[in-house]
C-alpha cells in the first residue's frame, strides 16, 4: 500500500516545491515593482500604511478602552463610533463630487492632517474640564472621520494613477500589504504600551492616561510619512495624473456599462456586500462568547490567526487575477462569502465557526484590492473621484447601519438568523453584479512582465 502511494507523494511533494518557488518569484516581482515607483508613489504607501496602522491598529482598540476607563459606556461609545462614520460618509460623498481629478494630492495631505488633529484632540479628553469632554470628544472623533474621507476619496485616484494597467494589481497588492503589517504591528503596541506607560507614572491599567499615549502612537507614527510624501509631492507638480500605456486599450472599448451606471451598480453591490461581510466581523467574538461558550484565549487566538492569514491571500491576488478578471473575481467573492457563512448559521460548533470566520476573513481580505482597483478602472479618470466618494459613501454607510440592524437581529433573532441573511444578502450582491460584466481577457493583470520599464514610472 505504502508503494502504491509512493509516486503520488512525489508528484504532490514535486507540486509543492514549484508552487514555493513561484512564491519566491513573486516576492522578487513585488520587490522590484516596488523599486520603480517614482518617490512621491512610495511615499504615498507609507502614508497609506500609516493610515491602516492608526485606524485597525490603534483606534479601534485605544480608543474605546480609553473612553471606558473615563467611565463612560459601550452606549456613548456607539455614538462616538457611528457619529464619526457619518461624518466619514458625508465627507467622502461630497468631496467626491466638489474636487476633481487634479486636486488629490490636496485631498490626501489634508485628510492626513485632519487625522491628525483629531486624534491628538481625543487623546486629551481627560484633561479637559468634565462638562465639555463628551462635545470635545465627539467633535475631534468627527474631525479625525473627516479627515478619513477625504483621504479615502483621494487615496484610489491617486494610487491608480502610478501604474500601467497591466500591473496596477501589484500595486493595490502592495498597499494593501503594507496597510496591514502596519495595523498588526499597531495592534501589537497598543497590547504593551498602556502597560509600560502605567508602570512609568505609577498609575494602573483603570486609568485612562496609559491609553492616551497608546492613542498618541497613531498620530506620531502619521506625521513622519506625511512630511515625506508632501515633501516628494512638491518636488512632483505633476504626479498623480494618469500614466498613458500605449499596450493598453482605451478604456471606453471596455467598460461593462456607462460611469454613471458602474457608480449606481456598485453602490448597490458594496452596500449588499457589506450588510453580509459586517456580521461575522462585528459578532464573531460576541457569538462565540456568549452563544458556543468559548474562551476569551481561543477567540482571541482565532481572530489573530484571521488576520495573519489575510497576509498570504492579499499576497497572492496578482495571481488570482491571472485566472479571472477583477469583475469575475468580485462575483465569485460574493458567492463564497454566501457558501461561508451557512456553517455559521447551520451548526453551532466551535471548530465549524473557526473555519466559517477564517475562510470569511480571507474573501474579505482579497476583496477589499479587488474592489478598490476595478472601481477605479470601470470609470474614465475624470469620474475618479466620483466613483471613490459614492462607494466610499455606500460602504462605511452600510457597515454602520449593519452594526446598529446585526445587534438587534442577534438579540431579537438569534445568530442562525444573522447569519444566514448575510448568505441572502452576499447572493443578492453576485447577482447585481453578474449583468454588468462582460469577460475580457486584456483586464487580466499578467505578473510575468516584471520589472516594469522605467518609462512606465518617471525617474
Amino acid at each position: 500500500m505504502v508503494l502504491e502511494f509512493a509516486p503520488f507523494r512525489l508528484k504532490l511533494f514535486g507540486q509543492a516545491v514549484e508552487l514555493l518557488r513561484q512564491r519566491v518569484g513573486l516576492v522578487g516581482a513585488y520587490w522590484r515593482h516596488y523599486r520603480n515607483l517614482t518617490p512621491e508613489a512610495r511615499r504615498f504607501l507609507w502614508v497609506s500604511a500609516g493610515v491602516e496602522y492608526q485606524y485597525l491598529g490603534i483606534y479601534l482598540i485605544a480608543v474605546n478602552l480609553y473612553l471606558l476607563r473615563m467611565g463612560y459606556g459601550p452606549e456613548f461609545i456607539g455614538v462616538v463610533t457611528g457619529s464619526g462614520i457619518a461624518s466619514y460618509s458625508l465627507t467622502a460623498f461630497i468631496s467626491g463630487y466638489l474636487f476633481r481629478r487634479g486636486s488629490v494630492s490636496g485631498l490626501i495631505v489634508n485628510g492626513v492632517l485632519l487625522i491628525i488633529l483629531g486624534l491628538i484632540g481625543i487623546a486629551y479628553t481627560d484633561l479637559m474640564p468634565a462638562g465639555v469632554r463628551i462635545p470635545w470628544v465627539l467633535a475631534a472623533n468627527a474631525v479625525a472621520w473627516m479627515g478619513g474621507g477625504f483621504f479615502g476619496v483621494g487615496r484610489l485616484p491617486y494610487l491608480a494613477a502610478f501604474a500601467p494597467r497591466q500591473t496596477r494589481v501589484v500595486l493595490f497588492s502592495i498597499e494593501r500589504l503594507m496597510g496591514i503589517g502596519l495595523a498588526f504591528a499597531g495592534g501589537l503596541a497598543v497590547t504593551v504600551v498602556p502597560g509600560l506607560t502605567a508602570g512609568l507614572l505609577g498609575t494602573s491599567l483603570d486609568d485612562p492616561a496609559p491609553y492616551r499615549v497608546a492613542i498618541l502612537l497613531a498620530p506620531a507614527g502619521l506625521i513622519p510619512a506625511l512630511v515625506l510624501f508632501a515633501r516628494a509631492t512638491r518636488k512632483a507638480p505633476g504626479a498623480g495624473e494618469p500614466i498613458r500605456d500605449p499596450r493598453v486599450a482605451v478604456r471606453r472599448r471596455f467598460v461593462p456599462a456607462s460611469p454613471r451606471t458602474m457608480i449606481l451598480i456598485l453602490s448597490v453591490y458594496t452596500v449588499l456586500f457589506n450588510f453580509a461581510g459586517t456580521p461575522p466581523l462585528y459578532f464573531f467574538n460576541v457569538y462565540l462568547d456568549e452563544g458556543l461558550a468559548v474562551s476569551p484565549a481561543l477567540i482571541a487566538f482565532v481572530m489573530g490567526v484571521a488576520r495573519l492569514g489575510s497576509l498570504p491571500a492579499t499576497f497572492l491576488l496578482p495571481v488570482l487575477t491571472r485566472v479571472m478578471s477583477l469583475g469575475v473575481l468580485l462575483v465569485v467573492i460574493a458567492l463564497g462569502l454566501a457558501v461561508a457563512l451557512v456553517p455559521l448559521a447551520l451548526v453551532p460548533n466551535p471548530l465549524i465557526a473557526a473555519l466559517s470566520f477564517l475562510t470569511c476573513s480571507l474573501l474579505l481580505a482579497v476583496f477589499e484590492p479587488v474592489f478598490d482597483l476595478y472601481r477605479m478602472e470601470v470609470v474614465p479618470t475624470s469620474m475618479q473621484t466620483r466613483m471613490a466618494g459614492t462607494t466610499q459613501t455606500a460602504t462605511y454607510g452600510a457597515q454602520s447601519a449593519a452594526g446598529f440592524a446585526g445587534g438587534y437581529i442577534a438579540v431579537a433573532m438569534g445568530y442562525p438568523v444573522l447569519f444566514f441573511g448575510g448568505t441572502l444578502l452576499a447572493f443578492a450582491a453576485a447577482m447585481i453584479l453578474v449583468p454588468a460584466l462582460r469577460r475580457d481577457r486584456r483586464s487580466l493583470h499578467a505578473i510575468d512582465t516584471f520589472p516594469p520599464t522605467a518609462s512606465h514610472f518617471g525617474a
